[in-house]
C-alpha cells in the first residue's frame, strides 16, 4: 500500500541532523578562535564609519521591520495578493503585449 508524508523516524533523524551541524559549527568556530588565538565576535554589532552610513543603515533596518510587519498582516488577513486591485503589475511585463 502507498502511503503518502514522512516517515515515522523522519523528524527524530531531521533533529538530530540539525543538531549535530550545529555543534559541527560551532566546534569548529571554538577550536579556529583557540588556534589564531582571535576573540570572539558579538553577534550584532553597531560599529558604523560615519553618520551617514548609521543613517543609512537605520533607514534599511527600520524598513524592512515595517515590511515584516505589513507581510505578516497580509499574511494573517488572509486576503490573496492576486485579487487585488493592482493585480498583475509583475504579470504585466512578463506577459505578451496584446493579451
Amino acid at each position: 500500500m502507498i502511503y503518502y508524508g514522512v516517515e515515522s523516524y523522519f523528524w527524530l533523524k531531521l533533529i538530530l541532523l540539525l543538531v549535530i551541524i550545529g555543534l559541527l559549527f560551532f566546534s569548529f568556530s571554538a577550536i579556529m578562535r583557540r588556534i589564531l588565538k582571535v576573540e570572539k565576535r558579538k553577534p550584532f554589532s553597531n560599529n558604523h564609519l560615519n553618520p551617514l552610513h548609521k543613517k543609512i543603515d537605520w533607514t534599511i533596518r527600520i524598513t524592512f521591520i515595517v515590511a515584516m510587519i505589513a507581510g505578516g498582516f497580509i499574511n494573517i488577513s488572509g486576503h490573496n495578493i492576486a485579487n487585488w486591485p493592482n493585480r498583475g503589475v509583475c504579470l504585466r511585463f512578463t506577459s505578451r503585449p496584446g493579451n
